[in-house]
């Protein structure tokens, strides 16, 4: 491709191209770094929740570090910008939280001093400022340094001045939500599973199932199948039944049916504790009513 674009003898003995820097859009580059930490946030805040990737969620909040960062993203597509960031994370809603006290119902936070940058400072007082910040209203102190950039704490052996720079905040999902913070905004998770969401997790557990056993069958991308499914269980009896066409378009199956589809190999697997046996094989053109 490099000899079709630029007439050479060889691209081994050609210098490596420069970047134009001219053609690089910040704009779209801030973007999308900001989208890579909403979403890395997001699948940290699952993992501090222990919830699966293919479980859907309900509902996710993000607060902004400032007015900077939220303008990086009202400033561009926020319609496409969200259904992104809920395509990644397999969630149902997303909100942008501007009033830090509203988002004080999900989180509650904790300041901690710099003890690298304080301790050379401070010396000897270092505890007695970790002991006041700990016992500090987060929160209002929070949006003192977000205003003011400084705080003065009024420590019986003086007062200490500390800037924010010099504090680190940490925060607590409350109980329903997990969290995650990064350097530009706060992801917060609901954890609520309502049925709905739980039959809809198993459905996708389902199809990874499927299309794990047809790369197992180094089935063609375009081959349909037959799914045989046996299952004790009326919870994923229901989510098969719910889902059935989700399922069926996700692994180009023909048909779901009980029972072991004939000269196939059936294959077991526990999904919420609950026994559930599979068996796949490939369509015949008189059995998919897609085929011609």
């Amino acid at each position: 491709m490099q000899k079709k674009m630029i007439p050479l003898e060889s691209v081994h003995l050609a210098d490596y191209p420069k970047a134009d820097e001219h053609l690089i859009d910040e704009k779209v580059s801030s973007e999308i770094k900001l989208m890579r930490e909403i979403v890395s946030l997001g699948r940290a805040a699952r993992s501090n929740g222990h919830l699966k990737v293919r479980q859907p969620l309900e509902g996710m909040k993000v607060m902004f570090a400032n007015a900077e960062v939220a303008g990086v993203f009202w400033g561009s597509d926020v319609i496409d910008n969200v259904r992104v960031v809920q395509d990644e994370l397999n969630i149902k809603g997303m909100k942008v939280l501007e009033d830090k006290k509203e988002f004080e119902e999900y989180v509650s936070f904790s300041l901690i001093p710099d003890f690298k940058k304080l301790g050379p400072k401070l010396g000897k007082k270092l505890p007695e400022v970790k002991k006041y910040l700990s016992e500090a209203d987060g929160a209002a102190m929070l949006a003192e340094l977000d205003k003011d950039k400084k705080t003065v704490l009024k420590l019986p052996s003086g007062d200490v001045e500390l800037t924010n720079e010099e504090i680190q905040v940490r925060l607590t999902a409350k109980e329903g939500w997990t969290a995650a913070q990064g350097p530009n905004c706060v992801v917060v998770l609901s954890t609520e599973l309502t049925e709905e969401l739980l039959a809809e997790g198993r459905a996708r557990e389902v199809v990874r199932l499927i299309q794990d056993r047809r790369k197992e069958l180094k089935l063609n991308y375009t081959d349909r199948i037959l799914v045989g499914i046996q299952t004790p269980s009326p919870k994923i009896g229901e989510a098969l039944h719910k889902h059935i066409e989700y399922i069926k378009g996700e692994t180009l199956a023909v048909d779901l049916k009980k029972g072991q589809v004939l000269g196939s190999e059936s294959f077991s697997h526990s999904l919420d504790g609950e026994e559930l046996t599979l068996s796949v094989a490939v369509a015949e053109p008189k059995n998919d009513p897609l085929r011609v």
